[in-house]
C-alpha cells in the first residue's frame, strides 16, 4: 500500500479530525490472519448461492413431453374389454402414435374425466390433469427434474416460476428481517441461525415429496442465505481496513461464480435433481461449525456501547495479524465508543415492543428522508438494485430458452464470465472508481443484449458471443455494487441499509423467472428487449449517487451529509475550474473539502 493509498484512507468527510477513528485504527491493524475465519465463513455462504439462485436451469428445467388421453374405455365398459382390446382401440383412435414430444397438451373435446386407464405406454406416468392424464417426459438430458415429478406442465404450467419465486420471496424476508437480526443480535448470531435454517430447508425438499413442502422450504432457504449473505458480507467489510475493502469484497463473489462451474459440471454427470441438490449444498456441513467460531464484528460492539467484548476481539487481531499499534489499544478504543456515544445519542440498541420499534423505524426513515444525501441514497440505490437483480438472473436462468440442447455449457459459460467479470473489475474498480464501472459495465451490457436480437440465427456463435459479455458485464456491476450499497450507509444503518436493498433486488429476482419462463413462451424476442432496455435505463442513475472508493465508511448521517455536499462542490469546482475551499449551508468554512490537490 503506497503512500498515496495510506493519506486517502485517512481522510473523512468529516469536518473534525478522525484520527482515532475506526477506520485508522483498521488501517493500524491490517489484513491478515484475524480477517481469514470471516472471509472463508462468506466464501462458503456465497458458495451455497449458486444452486438455489441459478440452479432452477438444471433442478427444475422444463422437460419436453407428450400426452396421452381420450376415452377408450370407461367404468361402465371396462370389464367387457380385454387390456389388448383397448390398447388396440387406442391405437385404432391414434393417441399412442406419437414419435414426438409435441408438449401438446389435450384440448377440451379431448379430455374425458371418466376415463380409466388400465394400461399405459412404457415410460408414461398417470398424472390425474384432464388436459393430460398420461405423460411421457423425454428423459435424453434430464433424468428427472422438479417439473417432470411434480407434473408442472399444461394446466400447472404456472406453477414452474413459482420455483424460483419462492426462493426470492424467502430472499426479500431474509433481508427485511435478516437486516433486523444482524443490527440487534449481531452479525455472527445472524449466520448460525441461517446456517442451521439452510441444512433443514434442504433435507426437507430433497426427500418430502410434496410440491408445498418444496415450496415452503424454498421460502426457507431464500431466507436462510440472504441473511447470511447480508450480515456475513458486512461483517466482513466492517472488519476490512479502507485500501482493502474494495478487494475484499470483490474477491468474495469468486466462490459463486467457481460453484456456478462446478454446478454444471455436476450436473453434467447427475442428472437426478435431488441428488444435484444434496451435492451442491454440502458446504452447509463445514459452515455450522465455522459460524461458531468467527469473531463477531467490533464496529458492531462498539455501536452496541459492548467496548470491552471490542477490545478483546481487537486484542486478537492485533496478535494474530502482528501488527504494531501507536498508541495504548484500550485507550485508542475507549476514544472510539466516547466519540461514538457522543455521535450516536439515539443507541441502536431496539425498544421491546413491536409498536415501539415501528415507530422508531418511521422515525428514523424520516430523518433519513430531510438529508438531501441520504435522500438520493435512499430513492436511487433501490432502483438500481431492482434492475440490475432482474437482468443479471434472467440471464442466468434463461438457458433453457436460449439454447435448449446444451443448457450444461451454458450454465457453464456463466459462471466463466462470472468469474471474469470479478478478475477484470477487481483491478479496474480502484483506478476507476465504483460509478464509473457500475455505469459504463450496465450500459454496455444492455447495447449488447438488444444487438443479439438483430444477429440472424445462422450466426449463432455471435449469438453467444453477444449474450455471455453482457453477462459478463452485468455480472461485473452486480459484484462491484456489492462492495458500493454498504459503503453508502452510516454504520448506524449499514445493515438495514444493505438488506432494504437486498429486499428490492429480491423483487426484481422475483420477476426475472416470470420473463424468462411466462414471458418466452408468447416471444422468443421478448426478455432480451426487456432485459437490455432495463440495463440502459439503470445506468442513466449511477451518476446520482456519490463515489466512495478509498474513502472511510461514513458513521452516522451527518458523515453521509458532508459526503454529499462534498461530492456537490467536486463536481461545482471541476465545472469552474475552481478549487481550494467549500462552504456548507451556514456560510462556514468547511475544511473537508480542502483536499491539498488531491482532487
Amino acid at each position: 500500500m503506497g503512500s498515496t493509498e495510506r493519506r486517502l484512507s485517512s481522510i473523512t468527510v468529516n469536518a473534525e479530525s478522525e484520527d482515532d477513528g475506526f477506520d485508522d485504527l483498521l488501517s493500524s491493524i491490517g489484513f491478515g490472519r484475524w480477517q481469514a475465519i470471516s472471509v472463508v465463513v462468506v466464501l462458503i455462504i456465497a458458495a451455497l448461492l449458486p444452486v438455489q439462485m441459478v440452479g432452477m436451469t438444471l433442478i427444475a428445467p422444463p422437460i419436453p413431453f407428450r400426452c396421452y388421453g381420450g376415452s377408450f374405455s370407461t367404468a361402465e365398459n371396462q370389464s367387457a374389454l380385454t387390456v389388448d382390446d383397448k390398447l388396440r382401440e387406442i391405437l385404432e383412435l391414434g393417441k399412442l402414435n406419437k414419435t414426438e414430444f409435441d408438449e401438446r397438451c389435450l384440448p377440451a373435446s379431448e379430455q374425458d374425466e371418466d376415463s380409466m386407464w388400465l394400461h399405459q405406454p412404457k415410460n408414461s406416468i398417470i398424472t390425474g390433469m384432464k388436459s393430460c392424464p398420461i405423460i411421457e417426459y423425454d428423459s435424453s438430458i434430464f433424468s428427472s427434474s422438479v417439473v417432470s415429478d411434480f407434473h408442472l406442465v399444461c394446466e400447472e404450467f404456472h406453477m414452474q416460476a413459482f420455483y424460483q419465486i419462492m426462493y426470492t420471496v424467502g430472499g426479500a424476508l431474509g433481508s427485511a428481517i435478516g437486516g433486523q437480526i444482524g443490527d440487534r443480535f449481531g452479525r455472527r448470531r445472524a449466520v448460525q441461525l441461517g446456517a442451521v435454517l439452510y441444512l433443514g430447508g434442504i433435507l426437507a425438499i430433497a426427500f418430502v415429496p410434496l410440491y408445498e413442502v418444496v415450496l415452503m422450504m424454498r421460502v426457507i432457504l431464500g431466507f436462510a442465505n440472504t441473511s447470511m449473505l447480508v450480515t456475513g458480507w458486512n461483517m466482513v467489510i466492517e472488519g476490512s481496513p479502507a485500501t482493502a475493502r474494495t478487494l475484499t469484497g470483490m474477491l468474495m463473489g469468486l466462490p459463486f461464480s467457481i460453484f456456478i462451474m462446478l454446478l454444471a459440471g455436476v450436473g453434467y454427470f447427475i442428472r437426478t435433481w435431488q441428488n444435484l441438490l444434496l451435492a451442491c449444498s454440502a458446504p452447509v456441513f463445514f459452515l455450522i461449525p465455522l459460524s461458531f467460531i468467527v469473531d463477531e464484528s467490533p464496529r458492531w460492539l462498539l455501536q452496541q456501547n459492548r467496548s470491552k467484548e471490542a477490545y478483546a476481539i481487537l486484542q486478537k487481531a492485533v496478535r494474530l495479524n502482528k501488527a504494531k499499534i501507536k498508541g495504548d489499544l484500550s485507550t485508542i478504543v475507549d476514544k472510539i465508543a466516547q466519540r461514538n456515544r457522543g455521535k450516536h445519542p439515539d443507541s441502536l440498541v431496539m425498544p421491546a415492543s413491536t409498536f415501539a420499534t415501528c415507530m422508531n423505524g418511521l422515525h428514523e426513515m424520516m430523518e433519513y428522508f430531510r438529508s438531501p444525501g441520504m435522500r438520493i441514497i435512499l430513492i436511487v440505490t433501490p432502483i438500481i438494485w431492482f434492475f440490475q437483480s432482474f437482468v443479471y438472473l434472467g440471464l442466468a436462468i434463461n438457458a433453457n430458452n436460449f439454447s435448449s440442447n446444451d443448457p450444461f455449457l451454458y450454465v457453464a459459460l456463466t459462471g466463466v464470465m462470472d468469474c471474469g467479470s470479478i478478475l477484470l473489475s477487481t483491478p479496474a474498480t480502484p483506478f476507476l472508481g465504483r460509478r464509473v464501472m457500475i455505469g459504463t459495465e450496465l450500459f454496455t451490457g444492455g447495447v449488447l443484449l438488444l444487438v443479439e436480437l438483430v444477429v440472424p440465427d445462422e450466426y449463432s456463435w455471435v449469438k453467444w458471443v453477444l449474450v455471455m459479455i453482457g453477462f459478463l458485464l452485468v455480472a461485473g456491476a452486480f459484484q462491484v455494487n456489492f462492495v458500493y450499497a454498504p459503503e453508502l450507509f452510516p454504520t448506524l444503518a449499514r445493515t438495514r441499509g444493505f438488506a432494504f436493498v437486498n429486499l428490492v433486488g429480491n423483487v426484481g429476482f422475483m420477476c426475472a423467472p416470470l420473463i424468462t419462463t411466462n414471458l418466452a413462451k408468447i416471444s422468443r424476442w421478448a426478455p432480451g428487449v426487456v432485459f437490455g432496455c432495463s440495463g440502459i435505463l439503470i445506468s442513466l442513475l449511477v451518476p446520482l449517487l456519490p463515489e466512495t472508493n478509498k474513502k472511510p465508511l461514513p458513521e452516522n448521517l451527518q458523515d453521509v451529509e458532508d459526503r454529499w455536499r462534498e461530492s456537490k462542490f467536486k463536481y461545482k469546482s471541476r465545472a469552474t475550474g475552481s478549487e481550494n475551499l467549500a462552504y456548507t449551508h451556514d456560510g462556514e468554512r468547511d475544511l473537508s473539502s480542502v483536499r491539498n490537490g488531491s482532487f
